[in-house]
């Protein structure tokens, strides 16, 4: 069963459609606006539509106009807040390194993990909300502990059992239909269902893997995004053989967006990003050293020369084939393919002047690119001089009645 269904994820992968885009539209959230702290390690929308924002100074909630910080002023325990959750009745809960907070509407509250049976665990980033307990994990000494917490009390359930005390648990999900908890290790999946521990781990080889982890969303079907500077990235399908934990590659420089066909990878020039997060709106929220991110549509690309995009940019025109030329002053021309920018300056390797504004693509198909020596042609194979231009030109005008070109 687990090799047909990695047979039918190749398959999808090999349909997969990447398009490269060179940077979205977006706003940049700091300080500025009214952020704690500029550091943003990560981000949860809540079910009233509220934006959660973890800071290393504190928790922002942004109602899409203003946000509302909260601290240790507030009920919080400590400013290393790892993860956001919220319950069937919609409680919002919080994890930080000392415990469980919930929110009131106005403050936290902090409850202290009583009874655990250690000192001075520190709980990690993982927290989850199923069969009415909120689940996490916490280290101590080294070893990872697996805790539960409800009506204001901690349970551990690696204090009693040898075997979940003896793992180092990356990532708790829900099994399906609810059948037990799946507990990831960094080369082992367990189901377990407080009777029982069962090696549930996929027996894929570590290429398999790292394929099917790279294009996760592509199998599920859902938009999502995809950050390759988190330590893990997981693959959660409907079989429970399919979630596979994997190393995710350092890649600073690019953002995933997947959905069912398409893989869109958007640059990313700026700070360090920690986590990435898709609203409710099919907004993309990123989450910085430097601050918070919000890009708003992948229908408006922005082309800068951190992008390789040429300055002094004076026309823009589209050819025959839907690529788009980029006419500099001082630069010379570029055409984008859709994936990426190409130079396109072979003419001026005998001569350097420089474009004016308006170029024009003509009925013919032709371009007529504007200059400081008359006017240069492409003809979609290749360029040429204007014969009967002679002098400086800046505007190519076409009549749509009579196709006479001034």
């Amino acid at each position: 069963m687990r090799k047909l269904l990695f047979t039918i994820f190749i398959c999808c992968l090999l349909l997969v459609n990447c398009v490269i885009s060179q940077e979205l539209t977006y706003k940049k959230y700091t300080i500025a606006d009214g952020l704690a702290q500029t550091q943003v390690m990560k981000t949860y929308q809540d079910s009233k539509g509220f934006i959660w924002v973890m800071t290393k100074n504190g928790i922002a909630q942004f109602d899409g106009i203003e946000f509302k910080n909260y601290t240790k002023k507030e009920g919080l325990p400590d400013f290393n807040i790892k993860s956001f959750v919220e319950d069937r009745n919609g409680m919002i809960w919080t994890l930080s390194k000392s415990g469980i907070s919930r929110f009131t509407g106005e403050r936290f509250i902090y409850y202290p993990p009583v009874g655990i049976g250690y000192e001075n665990i520190i709980f990690q980033q993982v927290l989850k909300y199923f069969n009415d307990h909120l689940w996490f994990i916490g280290n101590y000494q080294g070893k990872t502990r697996l805790i539960s917490f409800r009506d204001g009390i901690y349970t551990n359930h690696s204090k009693n059992n040898a075997i979940i005390d003896s793992l180092k648990i990356d990532y708790i999900q829900q099994a399906k239909n609810q059948n037990g908890i799946l507990l990831v290790t960094n080369n082992k999946i367990y189901r377990w269902n407080r009777d029982s521990l069962i090696d549930i781990t996929p027996d894929y080889t570590i290429e398999d893997l790292a394929s099917l982890a790279k294009y996760y969303n592509c199998f599920n079907r859902r938009y999502s995004p995809v950050t390759f500077d988190w330590n893990k990235l997981y693959m959660i399908a409907q079989e429970d053989t399919l979630i596979a934990p994997k190393a995710a590659t350092r890649k600073g420089s690019e953002i995933l967006l997947m959905n069912d066909s398409i893989v869109s990878k958007l640059e990313w020039k700026r700070e360090y990003p920690y986590n990435s997060m898709m609203d409710r709106d099919n907004i993309l929220w990123v989450s910085s050293e430097g601050g918070l991110f919000k890009y708003y549509s992948n229908a408006f690309l922005n082309f800068t020369p951190d992008h390789g995009l040429n300055e002094n940019i004076w026309s823009v025109v589209e050819d025959h084939s839907g690529n788009i030329w980029f006419a500099s002053f001082t630069k010379g021309l570029q055409m984008y393919d859709g994936e990426k920018l190409h130079d396109r300056n072979e003419i001026f390797e005998v001569r350097d002047e420089p474009l004016y504004i308006g170029a024009k693509k003509l009925s013919n198909g032709k371009i007529f690119f504007p200059s400081n020596t008359g006017v240069l042609q492409w003809d979609g194979y290749e360029f040429s001089d204007v014969k009967w231009v002679r002098g400086q030109t800046e505007i190519v005008y076409e009549n749509s009645n009579t196709n006479e070109i001034l």
